[in-house]
């Protein structure tokens, strides 16, 4: 994941350069499987883009772990993760939380996901709750400040 602050000019030439690399390290016999890269792209509260690539392919090469496709809903009061674990037995979800990070592990035979999801806010681990129905992993946790940001001015 990597951040810009305020100067946009090398964001196209970085995405670019990520997607070429890709290409490069798909062409290795070593590997044979589903080759996976992409990136998500959002903005912070000042208005900075934030980009995170996924993927089983990074500029380090090839890892034995895809990331699954991964939702993130920031609310008011609690965030909820969408993940995607097709073919995946519930048992075999390893699921755990901090106060500022999610991590889901699977490490079967023939499906291999890991991705480690960090929040923006603080969260409260002892309040997840998970549900996992047809290949879809939906967690709801609820955050730790739910104060409204800013001070309350009255108006005469």
């Amino acid at each position: 994941m990597f951040e810009y602050d305020g100067d946009y000019s090398g964001l196209h030439e970085r995405v670019r350069q990520m997607l070429d690399e890709a290409k490069t390290l798909s062409n290795r016999p070593a590997f044979s499987g589903p080759f996976v890269y992409g990136f998500t792209m959002k903005f912070t509260g000042q208005g900075r883009p934030v980009v995170s690539e996924f993927g089983n392919v990074s500029p380090y090469g090839i890892v034995g772990f895809m990331e699954p496709v991964t939702d993130v809903i920031e609310k008011y009061d609690s965030v909820s993760v969408i993940v995607e674990l097709p073919g995946v037995i519930r048992d075999d979800i390893d699921l755990r939380a901090s106060v500022e990070s999610l991590y889901i592990k699977v490490d079967m035979p023939f499906r291999k996901y890991s991705k480690d999801v960090r929040f923006s806010c603080r969260i409260r681990p002892d309040t997840t709750t998970a549900k996992y129905n047809n290949g879809v992993l939906e967690i709801t946790i609820q955050r730790v400040d739910v104060t409204p940001p800013g001070k309350r001015i009255s108006i005469q």
